[in-house]
């Protein structure tokens, strides 16, 4: 038998202009389903990247990251460093991804910032 697995999908919010709402289709009972509330957010929800349990999105505006834990279907943030101040809104981002067990954000600025 095959483990299950979980897809999530952010969207636009059938409820309010402007908000988005996550939804989460689970293998095992074969269903979508609305999780948590409508929420506002300047992210990119275009290149999340799954990472220690939860998916990752970059918010440049808001300089931090956005993350959903599948497990408890909880959404949260981590705010950046201070050393990556002024890298955000109007400056392009580069790349996130995971290299060896860790988070890892490329700023065009080649400045680089590792999550463990």
């Amino acid at each position: 038998m095959y483990p299950f697995y979980k897809v999530v999908c952010v969207r636009d919010s059938e409820f309010a202009s402007q908000l988005f709402q996550i939804e989460v289709y689970s293998s095992e009972s074969g269903a979508w389903r609305v999780s948590g509330e409508p929420f506002d957010s300047s992210a990119s929800f275009q290149h999340g990247v799954y990472w220690n349990g939860s998916v990752h999105w970059i918010s440049e505006e808001t300089e931090e990251i956005l993350y959903f834990n599948l497990d408890k279907e909880t959404f949260g943030t981590i705010l950046w460093p201070s050393a990556v101040d002024g890298y955000g809104y109007g400056y392009p981002m580069g790349e996130m991804l995971v290299i060896l067990g860790c988070l890892v954000i490329i700023f065009i600025s080649l400045k680089v910032m590792i999550l463990k």
